[in-house]
Parts: structure tokens; C-alpha cells; sequence
């Protein structure tokens, strides 16, 4: 009696509501978005890869009981009541492939949400796992250069010129990503612009350059990952042997 409570950090405590917002809700995030009349509707996202669970989620978020309960024993039945509480207008299960190279773009997933957030349900299923090759994360990133690189460099110290390009090749191939995107990428490299205008403009040096770039930054990544499966002492060993490595 009268002692306090043990201090229990905030990360502690949200991990924790996480927990019990996703076994109890089946909340896993919630969104706000404004429908095209400027409303703000909140909405509460249950994400699985199991699509055989499909049913069984929708009845959660709809209140109805499951497989396994008597017409007297609805667990799920203060479902709905409890989501209005927490101020949620609406409750969607979301079902993503569990092949990442499959996983939605952002912008269709974007408008898969403001398309419920439209519609009068209060409740539904989006299954996104059958893609169109350009609603494929991957397939529309690799046709951005641009955003490719800014998504890759992003956080890295561009004046390190030694390691900055292998530094992002290296992102880019642990992503998976094809060789021929990564060139592409390449060429909104600075130092790559540079290599360019300082021979000229020539694309034939330009590319042989690109080339020598991938190559190098595969064995690098392969080193890193075969490093990654040793015993610290291994990875001390082959460091003395093999000299700095460029951090990727």
C-alpha cells in the first residue's frame, strides 16, 4: 500500500495500446481523409496477408459473431459501438499480397481509401493483391527516376563522394530492383552528371561508368549481406583483410 506505480515509458505504453487496438478492435492504423464535399472521415484499417480470414474480419468489424461462437456468444458484438467511441466513421479490412514486390503503389492505395471514404458503407473489404503491373509499387517507382533517387539518397551525406553513389546502388539492389532501373536512376546522380560533362556528353562513357557502378556495388552488397551472417570475430577478421569497406 501506497507505493507508486513503476514508470513505464510512452513507446511502452503505445506499443501496448497498439496490442490491444489490433486484438481487440482490429485496428491496425487509422486514416483521416476529407471527402470530396471537405468532410474529414475517420477511418480505422485492419491490414492482413491472409486472405482465408477474410470473413471471418468483416464480421469482427461488423459486429456479427464468428464461426466458432453460439447465437448467445457474440464477442464481436460492441465492436461497432466502441469504434464509434473512439470517433471512427468507418472500419475497413485491408488485404495486401505478402509479396512485397506486389504491394500496391502509393497513389492506388490512396485511391482505393478516398474511394471508400465516398461511399455509404461503413464497412467493406479491399482486396489489393490482384495488381495491374502500373499499380505495383515497384513498377511505378522504376519508371520515376527522379522520385527513384530521392527515395534512395534520401538521409545519406552527399558530400561523402567516395561512398554517397554505392551508398544508394546499394539501397536500390537490396530493394531488388532491376539493373537497367538502377542505370536510369543513375542518371540523376550528381556526380554521375558531372562524370558525364566533364567527357563531353558521352553517353558510350556514360554508360560504361553506370555499369562499372552496379557491378561494383553487387559485390559490395554481396560481401555486406555474407558479413551479416558471421560471427563478430569472422566480421573483424575479413575487415583487417580487406581493408575499409565503403558502408554499405
Amino acid at each position: 500500500m501506497g507505493r507508486s506505480l513503476p514508470f513505464i515509458p510512452a513507446d511502452t505504453k503505445q506499443e501496448f495500446v497498439n496490442f490491444l487496438l489490433d486484438r481487440v478492435v482490429a485496428i491496425d492504423v487509422a486514416l483521416k481523409v476529407k471527402n470530396s464535399n471537405g468532410i474529414e472521415v475517420a477511418i480505422a484499417v485492419d491490414v492482413t496477408t491472409n486472405a482465408t480470414k477474410e470473413a471471418d474480419k468483416l464480421r469482427k468489424i461488423r459486429g456479427h459473431p464468428g464461426n466458432e461462437e453460439g447465437r448467445n456468444a457474440n464477442n464481436n458484438r460492441k465492436i461497432p459501438e466502441v469504434r464509434t467511441e473512439m470517433g471512427y466513421d468507418k472500419h475497413v479490412v485491408l488485404i495486401l499480397n505478402d509479396d512485397a514486390q506486389n504491394l500496391p503503389s502509393y497513389e492506388k492505395l490512396i485511391n482505393s481509401i478516398y474511394a471508400f471514404a465516398e461511399s455509404k458503407s461503413r464497412t467493406t473489404v479491399l482486396d489489393l493483391r490482384e495488381l495491374q503491373p502500373q499499380e505495383r509499387w515497384r513498377q511505378q517507382l522504376e519508371t520515376d527516376p527522379d522520385r527513384m533517387w530521392q527515395k534512395y539518397s534520401a538521409g545519406l551525406n552527399p558530400r561523402d563522394k567516395a561512398a554517397f553513389t554505392y551508398q544508394v546502388v546499394g539501397r536500390a539492389l537490396r530493394a531488388n530492383h532491376t539493373d537497367e532501373s538502377i542505370k536510369v536512376m543513375l542518371t540523376r546522380d550528381p556526380q554521375y552528371q558531372v562524370f558525364v560533362r566533364n567527357h563531353g556528353g558521352n553517353r558510350d562513357i556514360a554508360e560504361h561508368f553506370a555499369n562499372l557502378i552496379v557491378k561494383n556495388a553487387k559485390k559490395m552488397v554481396a560481401v555486406s549481406q555474407a558479413k551479416g551472417q558471421q560471427t563478430p570475430r569472422q566480421q573483424r577478421s575479413q575487415q583487417i583483410d580487406e581493408g575499409p569497406s565503403l558502408g554499405l
